[in-house]
């Protein structure tokens, strides 16, 4: 997705909407850029840092999407989209007992605040796939 010549004449939400549009593609590099010039204009919208910590958990950058995911969380914290996303920066490191602990906490949360969405469900069974206990992933 390219983004368009005239798109600094677009408005703030325009331009938001394109970086989600963007982002729902695929096309990270595009959805980096407009979510930045986003949050150029305004320091803190949660859907601009949502957007660059999903850029970041999707090349790697685990540290800097959790520490954007976690300023999302403030924001906003009644929305389940961060912290599950969250819950992921430390599920990927896996490295020991206390980064799946961290994971599942944030997972409970986001299930709590959205029991329907199978991310959550998936991502809880998830844990205790890492934890080498499928019989509890299945509860």
């Amino acid at each position: 997705m390219a983004i368009p010549q005239d798109y600094r004449t677009d408005t703030f939400g325009e331009r938001l909407e394109r970086a989600r549009a963007a982002s729902d593609a695929d096309d990270f590099e595009t959805t980096w850029k407009l979510a930045n010039g986003c949050l150029s204009e305004k320091f803190d919208d949660p859907t601009a840092i949502y957007l660059l910590a999903f850029v970041a958990l999707k090349h790697d950058q685990l540290g800097l999407a959790y520490n954007l995911f976690s300023r999302v969380t403030q924001l906003v914290p009644d929305k389940h989209e961060p912290w599950n996303n969250m819950g992921m920066c430390f599920s990927e490191r896996w490295a020991n007992e206390e980064d799946l602990a961290q994971a599942e906490a944030c997972f409970r949360k986001a299930y709590e605040l959205a029991p329907e969405d199978e991310h959550c469900m998936n991502n809880l069974a998830l844990i205790n796939i890492h934890r080498y206990d499928p019989a509890k992933a299945v509860y």
